[in-house]
């Protein structure tokens, strides 16, 4: 969800990121309009399309290991203060506009006491109420916890000059979330550590550093543990879950098949070869895969909802919904956010004491 574009990352690479992040975006989009909002009653009356969508919600540790890669990458060589800045000049702007639309959402088309929703929008548009974690305005932004807290820890890191020490230091933290769950701690209550999705996040930094100083001996083996921890992880969720597609797939088949393709798909992108002339493309694609992502879901089941009460028939709904959502997202990407982005620097640089 983070943004990937960065002049170290050669053009190629960075192509290839940019549409994947974009196809994750539109899997958790199909993932909620056709499996989670039809199963939990979010849009009315309405079946769900295909059971295998529920594996869509599998597309965020995706986004974990990008973010894990692209953050280890971007940290370098950089103050506390850059990396905040940076950090919140990328992801504010967005978050506080979808945020803000999400909620006249509810202002609008829903029956939802507005005190308490008010409550959520602003926890959404505040980096504390996001790393606080517990209800937001719209749930797919539990993702967001997670990646906040990532760069909190990243940015301790930096200010006590251990940056380098930055994957040690997560292998611990996310070994010691694994061994709390054996011994019986709740998982909600891990999630401080970063538990269960730690290992993505350092699968990536794994890959970001073997593509600076190649693969080591002690580089496989930690990756290999976080492919091990990764596993558990994902096994102790979908468990908690009781999905019961899960339970007929198989938890522990589930559990080891979702990071290996993770993995995978990743290492897919990171390789692919994208033409110049859809360069452009690929980018704007890139751009809006963040504000898709913090715009789809309740807006979604809004805009579905309201179509077929005026008589759409569901697909027709859905894909009108979808089409809404993507250029909606194109729309902040293009103009808005590097706008407010560039505001938010010139702001900076302008208060700061010169000399």
């Amino acid at each position: 969800m983070s943004g990937t574009s960065d002049a170290r990352v050669p053009q190629q690479r960075a192509l290839g990121l940019e549409i994947l992040r974009f196809v994750l975006a539109l899997a958790v989009l199909m993932y909620h309009y056709g499996y989670y909002g039809p199963r939990f009653d979010y849009l009315d009356g309405t079946p769900v399309w295909f059971e295998p969508l529920v594996f869509g919600r599998f597309a965020v540790p995706v986004f974990f290991i990008i973010s894990g890669f692209v953050i280890a990458m971007t940290a370098q060589n950089r103050t506390l203060g850059a990396f905040a800045l940076a950090r919140f000049a990328r992801l504010f702007p967005a978050l506080a506009l979808c945020s803000t639309l999400t909620f006249l959402g509810f202002l609008n088309f829903s029956d939802a006491p507005m005190g308490l929703i008010a409550i959520y929008w602003a926890k959404s548009i505040s980096f504390i109420g996001v790393a606080w974690g517990g209800n937001l305005i719209d749930p797919s932004y539990w993702s967001l916890v997670y990646e906040w807290r990532f760069y909190i820890a990243i940015g301790l890191l930096i200010a006590m000059g251990q940056l380098k020490s930055a994957l040690p230091f997560m292998t611990l933290v996310a070994l010691a979330g694994a061994l709390l769950e054996i011994a019986g701690f709740e998982l909600f209550k891990l999630d401080i550590l970063l538990f269960p999705f730690l290992p993505f996040f350092a699968i990536g930094m794994v890959f970001y550093q073997a593509r600076e100083t190649g693969w080591t001996t002690w580089l496989g083996l930690v990756f290999g543990l976080h492919c091990l921890l990764a596993i558990f992880g994902v096994f102790t969720e979908i468990a908690a879950s009781k999905d019961v597609l899960f339970l007929s797939t198989g938890l522990i088949l589930t559990a080891v098949a979702i990071p290996c393709l993770a993995i995978l798909i990743f290492q897919g992108a990171i390789r692919l070869k994208v033409p110049n002339r859809l360069g452009h493309l690929a980018t704007v694609l890139g751009a809006a895969s963040y504000p898709l992502y913090l715009l789809h879901q309740n807006l979604g089941y809004f805009a579905i909802n309201i179509g077929t009460e005026r008589g759409l028939d569901q697909a027709s709904a859905t894909l009108l919904a979808t089409l809404a959502m993507i250029l909606l997202a194109v729309a902040i990407a293009l103009w808005f956010e590097p706008r407010a982005t560039a505001a938010i620097k010139s702001s900076f640089r302008r208060s700061k004491p010169s000399g």
